[in-house]
């Protein structure tokens, strides 16, 4: 939905357009709601992940702590 719908009509160029959904493939799937799913298993210095909250400010405070 997000590739296809979202953001239909915005992407006028074919290219960028299979770009999108390639990446919405690769970055949107169930797995990512597993927990401690890593989305950047090649950087090692910090783990990409969904946090385990359900606090806004748990949210926030993980935010914080990601690498400039």
């Amino acid at each position: 939905m997000v590739s296809e719908v979202q953001y239909g009509g915005r992407i006028t160029d074919n290219l960028d357009r299979e770009m999108f959904i390639t990446y919405g493939n690769i970055w949107l799937h169930e797995q990512i709601f597993t927990p401690r799913y890593p989305f950047n298993s090649a950087y090692q210095e910090f783990s990409y992940e969904i946090p385990e909250a359900n606090e806004h400010a748990k949210f926030m405070d993980y935010i914080k702590t990601m690498p400039a």
